[in-house]
């Protein structure tokens, strides 16, 4: 970076790159790439809607891609776990009515391989919380990663001096 002032040539070139879209002052919200699903995609775009145009640059497209698919496996890994909770509670009874003849031991091994599968679960949705966090700061998407802690601080208490405002209030 040139120290001092800026020769009239740099200052005309900076301006023939600006009218080109050259400078970066042009920039667009990215658009995901073809490799993610639909859903995956949608994500890109409310993501990319949160934060300033030029918040994220080439250089941190492959975390996003990252977040993206995190976001929507968590999302089946929710749904799925929450399927094999509901399931469980009712299993002994479907099963005796499926199959008058289940004995209790087989009504008990199928119940385990639903708990290890519950737990199985657990871990892996456990794994992917991680996972969006880590990225999520690294892409500096939370609050945490965006504030001085005294900051944080500052707009709490300033938060908290203002009287709380309920739903049912009228302006």
């Amino acid at each position: 970076m040139q120290r001092g002032r800026k020769s009239s040539a740099a200052r005309s070139m900076a301006n023939v790159m600006a009218l080109q879209g050259l400078d970066g002052g042009n920039e667009e919200r990215p658009k995901p790439p073809r490799e993610l699903t639909k859903e995956q995609r949608e994500e890109w775009d409310d993501i990319s809607a949160w934060m300033p145009e030029d918040w994220f640059g080439r250089e941190t497209f492959p975390m996003l891609v990252s977040l993206c698919r995190a976001i929507t496996y968590s999302r089946r890994l929710a749904g799925e776990l929450e399927e094999v909770e509901q399931g469980l509670d009712s299993l002994p009874d479907r099963l005796r009515q499926q199959n008058p003849e289940t004995t209790p031991q087989d009504i008990e091994a199928i119940l385990e391989m639903r708990l290890n599968r519950r737990t199985e679960l657990y871990k892996l949705q456990a794994d992917q919380a991680r996972l969006l966090m880590a990225l999520s700061t690294r892409l500096r998407l939370t609050p945490q990663s965006r504030y001085q802690p005294i900051t944080a601080g500052r707009k709490m208490f300033d938060r908290n001096q203002q009287p709380l405002k309920m739903p049912w209030d009228d302006d």
